[in-house]
């Protein structure tokens, strides 16, 4: 069954509430997204491979320092 295409709203709302996606999004971003649901195109996964992952936690760090369910 295929899962619910994946919007980039979806995948930062997966990042902040399901523990672990972040970094299993880091490992496999195409299981990661299968595992929570949805499903991507073959551009999304390449451009989630290619992400710099310790930049998108700075960011966040930058913007809410007192809380980081993604790090």
């Amino acid at each position: 069954m295929a899962g619910t295409p994946i919007t980039f709203g979806k995948l930062i709302n997966a990042c902040l509430t399901n523990p672990g996606f972040f970094h299993e999004l880091q490992d496999n971003p195409a299981q990661a997204i299968t595992n929570a649901g949805y499903e991507a195109t073959p551009m999304v996964i390449a451009s989630l491979k290619n992400l710099d992952y310790n930049a998108i936690r700075q960011v966040f760090r930058a913007c809410d320092p007192t809380s980081a369910p993604v790090c």
